[in-house]
């Protein structure tokens, strides 16, 4: 028997591997649902699907591709036009001219704000720098690392990720996919672990006022609730250094109609809130989402992250706020820095950070293991194809040792 904590894409994707294998598996999930950080909202008379979570497929990534065309699941390519609503057009060129100066080898390594200071740029090159590390990556300049960064754009080329991709039919559709390969009672929900206690070949995990007992377990919680500890576990783990978990808000606006440009993809501005946007592209249906990671994130916390949203957008949009008021629906956000699941959106590396990952990757004791996007190192955390890849690592540790 082989225990996984966690029904999201990381321990899915172990799971099913484990009982391909012909392994006795059981998923313990603390939430009322599977999909971890994938979350899915699907509303009665709307088109498209409405993500709380995790949204894009960025680029030609072999897992999270395989999986789909395994599941018969179809994916678009979101191919509009982005917009910079300063009329220049040239937002990823003022950045490329920062991200191409990434040092992967750089030693010893640095913060990106030490790195960008040493940087002869222009304050326009700088701001952009500034927004994308904070929003892309959810990130605070002056902690995360500039070789896990360089990394990241080293992955990111490989993949092809200036292609992005969406389910049509919603992200949910592929934890849902992976959990039908599970038997029907394999995966416990509304199930929260308190403590593992492990030896070398048996684990005891307490979770939900019961004792389940196996031979491993493949922990795929969340960095920041291992990081808030939650859980306990006996003997205790080394603390988890060099990896933070980051903060970024999401908020969803349905309209009357379509009154931005149709063949519009992203929408960039320079106000401090909320400075990106994108459509539903390629399918016209009147929605956009706004986004804000890292301290401007944090800065929302106590406000109303809708209110600030709709003053941003009317500022990109030049569209007077009353006008835009009267052409919503409704909205829709989560904040996950908040959701006692999740205590974050995704992570990062700070300085040293993909040592500092490989490190929390590293199975105990052939006994405990550990997966999740917070455990990759290949410049591809904070993704779901990163999620999906660890658990698939995790599970062929475990096979290896069982």
């Amino acid at each position: 028997m082989v225990i996984v904590i966690g029904a999201g894409v990381a321990g899915l994707a172990a799971a099913a591997m484990l009982t391909d294998a012909g392994v006795e598996t059981l998923v313990l999930e603390a939430r009322d649902r599977i999909g971890g950080r994938v979350y899915t909202r699907h509303e009665p008379g709307f088109e498209a699907p409405i993500e709380l979570g995790a949204e894009f497929v960025h680029g030609m990534v072999r897992p999270t591709l395989e999986l789909a065309s395994a599941a018969g699941l179809t994916l678009a390519e979101m191919v509009g036009e982005p917009v910079d609503v300063e009329g220049d057009g040239s937002f990823f060129d003022r950045l490329g001219r920062v991200l191409h100066a990434l040092d992967v080898n750089r030693t010893p390594d640095r913060t990106f704000a030490e790195f960008l200071s040493s940087l002869d740029v222009s304050d326009d090159e700088r701001a952009a720098a500034i927004g994308y590390v904070q929003g892309y990556d959810a990130a605070e300049p002056t902690r995360v690392g500039e070789r896990w960064l360089a990394a990241g754009e080293a992955a990111s080329a490989q993949d092809h990720s200036d292609r992005q991709f969406r389910f049509v039919n919603g992200y949910d559709a592929l934890p849902r996919y992976l959990a039908s390969r599970l038997p029907g009672n394999a995966v416990h929900l509304s199930t929260r672990v308190e403590r593992i206690v492990w030896r070398r070949g048996h684990v005891t995990v307490h979770a939900g006022g019961r004792e389940f007992d196996a031979q491993a377990v493949i922990c795929t919680l969340p960095l920041g609730v291992l990081l808030a500890g939650d859980v306990a576990f006996e003997p205790g783990i080394e603390a988890i250094a060099g990896i933070a978990s980051g903060h970024a808000v999401r908020v969803v606006f349905r309209f009357k109609e379509i009154i931005w440009e149709p063949a519009m993809s992203f929408l960039f501005g320079r106000t401090p809130l909320f400075p990106v946007w994108w459509s539903a592209h390629p399918l016209l249906v009147p929605m956009l989402t706004g986004w804000t990671g890292g301290p401007p994130a944090d800065a929302l916390v106590g406000r109303d992250p809708a209110d600030c949203a709709l003053d941003s957008l009317s500022q990109h949009l030049r569209i007077s706020r009353r006008h835009l008021d009267g052409e919503i629906l409704g909205h829709w956000s989560h904040d996950w820095a908040t959701d006692p699941y999740a205590r974050g959106a995704y992570s990062y590396g700070e300085v040293d950070g993909l040592e500092a990952a490989r490190r929390f990757a590293r199975p105990r004791d052939g006994t405990l293991f550990f997966a999740g996007e917070a455990t990759d190192s290949t410049g591809r955390s904070g993704t779901v194809h990163g999620a999906l890849a660890s658990g698939q690592r995790a599970a062929r540790e475990v096979l290896a040792r069982l």
